[in-house]
């Protein structure tokens, strides 16, 4: 088992079968009027004048510039922190995303599995935060599918989800964010939960149903 696990390929974070996609860590007023967007990207890779899409508003804009730790690129590839000057005015801001095709979706109802880090069972109709990317947004537990037996894989039904609990729950949240699925992107796919009155994390989740399920 150890040789195979060595032998093995090791997998990358900013792997995907998605498009590339941005999230806005800041906005940055540049000298001379105008503003830049700095993140770090994943999914794919953005090249100057490539066809980009600020979600979750929709608006269609052309990648201008882009600015890497050591002045401009032409490319930029996953893992790389960056910021972009775009060809037009928006009204972008932290936690917005900027993407290309194939493009995430927005949603403030969603499918996910999680994995349950609290002493206290997690509830139907419990309130917490979600942290996805560069947002944080109010979240409730609107309904728990079940539980996973970790020795048949097979998932059960369940009231509540406990101390290390696989589960699949669906979540409802206040403010929409962009999404991919889990198994498309690790990163746009993955969130955690906060304990609101703690702020302790209480949760991992992937959005969807892991691979497993």
């Amino acid at each position: 088992m150890l040789q195979a696990l060595e032998a093995a390929p090791a997998g990358s974070w900013a792997s995907s079968s998605s498009g590339a996609r941005l999230p806005i860590q800041w906005v940055l007023r540049q000298h001379g009027g105008g503003r830049t967007y700095a993140g770090m990207v994943n999914g794919g890779e953005f090249t100057v004048g490539q066809e980009v899409t600020l979600m979750p508003q929709g608006v269609k804009t052309v990648l201008k510039a882009i600015n890497g730790p050591r002045g401009g690129l032409e490319v930029a590839l996953p893992g790389l922190s960056v910021d972009f000057d775009l060809s037009d005015e928006t009204d972008a801001g932290r936690s917005d995303m900027l993407a290309t095709a194939p493009l995430p979706t927005s949603t403030s109802e969603f499918e996910a599995t999680i994995c349950w880090f609290s002493d206290k069972p997690l509830a139907n109709g419990a309130r917490l935060r979600l942290k996805h990317t560069t947002r944080s947004t109010p979240v409730r537990v609107t309904g728990i599918a079940g539980t996973l037996d970790v020795g048949t894989l097979d998932v059960g039904p369940a009231s509540e989800i406990a101390l290390n609990d696989i589960g699949l729950v669906h979540l409802a949240t206040a403010d929409p964010i962009v999404v991919d699925d889990y198994r498309d992107n690790r990163v746009t796919g993955s969130f955690i939960l906060i304990d609101e009155v703690t702020n302790a994390t209480v949760a991992a989740g992937m959005i969807g149903h892991a691979n497993f399920l």
